[in-house]
Order: C-alpha cells, then structure tokens, then sequence
C-alpha cells in the first residue's frame, strides 16, 4: 500500500475543519405535565387531616377531611 501525501497534509491542523458553536439561545417551553404535578402537590398539601379517631363507624379520619374540604369548598 503506498502513503498518500495529500491526505496526511489533509490531517493537520491548518487545513481541519473549525466548528463554530452556534449562539443561538435555547428557550425551554413550559413543560404542562410538570405544572399539573405542581398544581397537584399544591392541592396535596392544602388537605385537611383528620386523625383516625375522627369519625363514626366506617367512616374515620381521611375520609371527614375530604367531605370537610368539599363542604369548605361550597
């Protein structure tokens, strides 16, 4: 196999290619699903928590605090 000459002058770094970064900015859409898992956690921790012995019967203390939220809300 013979050396070509005109490629290894190829390879120097006089005739290797430059690679501009490009400035062009990046804008980040807002993400819609991270917004609803933020207006849930917001939801989550407006809750109000009852303990178990709050209640009669079947119906204790997470459950009082649900109605109690929707009666708030009304």
């Amino acid at each position: 196999m013979k050396k070509n000459p005109v490629a290894k002058d190829l390879r120097t770094s006089k005739y290797k290619q430059r690679v501009v970064q490009s400035k062009k900015t990046y804008n980040r859409k807002a993400d819609p699903f991270k917004a609803l898992v933020i207006a849930i956690n917001e939801k989550e921790k407006n809750k109000t928590e009852y303990p178990d012995s709050m209640g009669k019967g079947v119906v204790k203390g997470n459950d009082v605090a649900a109605i109690r939220d929707i009666l708030n809300k009304k």
